[in-house]
């Protein structure tokens, strides 16, 4: 049985107002293994996430001071949609916008309203409001990005097309989190495999008992067919001695 963690794996999402400084959640969102989901569409050309992967990252993203939690439980809900893995990736390579209807009304998970044009095609809401898949709510799905956007998107456009996408080494806290996510996966595994061993010691000990049960109806069936010829003998004779 796995004992429970009481060690948080990751660390806490950046509370507040985004930072300049892309951090431990922007860095995440760029490595192609950060999250099972979404890992054949990041390399697969014209997605939307493997476009996202070729944009550089431009700050830390900042969760609402309502929207308290622990590290553990934003890689957990970050995790559970390929919406939300692109949200987080989009809010730390996007740019900042005009805050639409939903984000001034202090809705979704950011603080900041950030928008990606140059991939309106296949984004036409900010990330705050793709994440989660509520994209239709995005005032502006309908209506457009703000214009103001244009201008800085270029730019980055422009600084991305120059930038060299370096592999990042790995850091000591970043092998040892991998370190225990196999050992936890290899127990996982082990225990799987147990329950695994015992179902099918479930059927062979069904079949044994179904054999069983078979061999006895089999002998029952046998008993009855006797005591019936004997009944038909003493019938017999009977008739015979009564003629």
């Amino acid at each position: 049985m796995a004992e429970t963690r009481t060690v948080p794996l990751y660390p806490a999402p950046k509370r507040g107002a985004d930072d300049p400084a892309p951090g431990y959640w922007a860095l995440r969102s760029k490595k192609t293994c950060a999250w099972p989901r979404g890992h054949r569409l990041r390399r697969t050309d014209g997605t939307l996430l493997n476009e996202l992967m070729k944009l550089p990252l431009a700050r830390e993203p900042g969760i609402r001071i309502l929207k308290e939690c622990s590290g553990d439980d934003f890689n957990y809900t970050v995790a559970s949609r390929i919406a939300n893995i692109t949200a987080l990736l989009a809010q730390s390579v996007g740019v900042v916008a005009e805050p639409c209807q939903s984000c001034k009304q202090n809705k979704g998970m950011f603080t900041s309203c950030i928008i990606v044009p140059a991939l309106r095609h296949l984004m036409p809401c900010c990330a705050n409001c793709y994440f989660n898949g509520l994209g239709d709510r995005c005032s502006f799905h309908q209506h457009g990005f703000p214009e103001t956007a244009q201008t800085e998107n270029q730019n980055i456009q422009a600084e991305a097309s120059q930038t060299e996408i370096l592999p990042v080494k790995p850091t000591k806290e970043q092998i040892e989190e991998r370190r225990e996510m196999l050992l936890q996966l290899n127990e996982e595994l082990e225990l799987a495999v147990e329950a695994r061993d015992r179902s099918e010691i479930a059927v062979k000990d069904a079949e044994v008992e179904l054999l069983s049960a078979r061999v006895a109806l089999q002998e029952g069936n046998a008993q009855i067919d006797k005591i019936l010829i004997s009944k038909e003998a003493i019938l017999a004779e009977w008739e015979e001695e009564m003629a």
